[in-house]
């Protein structure tokens, strides 16, 4: 669904992003809050537009978590740039939060996964005795 309303448009293509909003649709990145996020900085995805849904069908509770007035809070974690290109972070059921930042596993994964002894990674976020949440990473090193 994100290519709906962010793209890579003609003339406008920069490669690692998920593109600027499509002309019709306004986006923004809020905190957990509500609030708009700062420059740069990972926030939940709002869409607003012609082609966005009115509700889940059958299921208000979902319907309440994601709709908020003309708003539609799509479930995905981006940044903005300055030059208004959006990035993809991940799924908001997917991050970790870690001393009140948000953390994506997959982008660690896929840091991790350059260095040439690591064949693959895993990311998971685990609390530590005094209940805060830490970033552990499971290792594949070649044999």
């Amino acid at each position: 669904m994100l290519h709906i309303f962010i793209s890579n448009q003609s003339g406008q293509l920069r490669y690692g992003t998920t593109g600027k909003p499509v002309p019709g649709y306004e986006v923004q990145l809020r905190d957990e809050n509500g609030a708009p996020v700062e420059p740069g900085a990972i926030g939940d995805l709002y869409i607003k537009g012609p082609s966005a849904a009115l509700m889940y069908w059958n299921n208000r509770d979902k319907t309440r978590q994601c709709f908020l007035g003309d708003w539609l809070k799509s479930g995905d974690k981006s940044t903005c740039d300055p030059d208004g290109y959006y990035t993809y972070a991940g799924r908001s059921d997917d991050m970790i939060k870690v001393s009140g930042q948000y953390v994506s596993p997959v982008e660690v994964e896929n840091i991790l996964v350059q260095h040439e002894a690591v064949l693959e990674a895993a990311v998971i976020g685990v609390p530590d005795h005094d209940g805060l949440v830490k970033t552990k990473a499971y290792v594949v090193l070649p044999m």
